[in-house]
């Protein structure tokens, strides 16, 4: 979903992309698409939230009105939140407009780079993050309530009701590249799409684009590694799990 002045041109990029057109304001979605966005979400199973969005105040508005309609309108509703979603997030937070309590009713998985991590801790900056990683990721599901994955080397998941984190063994510096973690987005919404849960997403989801990210770094190189490549390879990193039937199965 996309304000509709942006439309054509994404049909243009993506044709293969089932797009719904909302209003918007010069570019930008605001709260007054909440209602129709909600309408479209009642045929949905899952909902991925945030890259490409902006920081547009009046989209962090929607950003806030629209995940507590889905939790008040679709209890149990399968939900990712990243990138400009997870700021805005942040900020209502740190303003005081914001109880993680609200969203119980979703299976919600946040997605969150170190820098967006300490936004949403409200302390400290991404360095602070990376010295103690478990520590952060600990601090992140006690305080949401939601399954988290915290990205970088060794991506953590799992939920406060975990002894430990689940540390992703796949992945490669050079995935740290513009729009890899929106590939990692989209991937999380398809499998919680397809009736997986947010922390069963969460670690397949991370294997699953980390092994992308590593053929495409053997095939060309870490430095020269771009989001568009784990598209490619996505496809090899499931046949790695074996056939399609046993896949689908699982």
């Amino acid at each position: 979903a996309a304000p509709a002045e942006l439309a054509s041109g994404l049909t243009v990029a993506h044709p293969e992309a089932v797009q719904r057109s909302l209003p918007g304001t010069e570019g930008f979605l605001q709260a007054a698409e909440v209602e129709l966005l909600l309408a479209e979400l009642e045929e949905a199973d899952a909902l991925a939230l945030g890259p490409g969005l902006g920081l547009h105040l009046a989209t962090q508005d929607f950003v806030l009105d629209l995940l507590h309609a889905v939790a008040r309108a679709r209890p149990g509703m399968r939900v990712v939140v990243d990138a400009d979603a997870l700021t805005a997030l942040a900020h209502a937070d740190r303003s005081g407009g914001l109880r993680w309590e609200a969203f119980a009713t979703l299976d919600l998985l946040l997605t969150p780079h170190p820098g967006e991590a300490a936004r949403l801790l409200r302390s400290g900056d991404a360095q602070d993050v990376q010295r103690d990683r478990v520590a952060a990721w600990r601090a992140l599901v006690e305080r949401t309530g939601a399954v988290v994955l915290l990205k970088g080397a060794g991506t953590l998941t799992g939920t406060a009701q975990d002894a430990a984190p689940h540390q992703n063994p796949t992945g490669n510096p050079g995935m740290a590249t513009a729009g890899a973690g929106d590939v990692l987005t989209g991937l999380l919404g398809a499998l919680l799409a397809r009736g997986m849960t947010a922390a069963d997403a969460a670690r397949l989801g991370a294997w699953l684009h980390g092994r992308a990210g590593d053929l495409a770094a053997a095939e060309g190189s870490p430095e020269s590694l771009i989001a568009g490549d784990l598209l490619v390879t996505l496809p090899r990193a499931w046949r790695a799990l074996g056939p399609p039937s046993s896949t689908l199965a699982s």
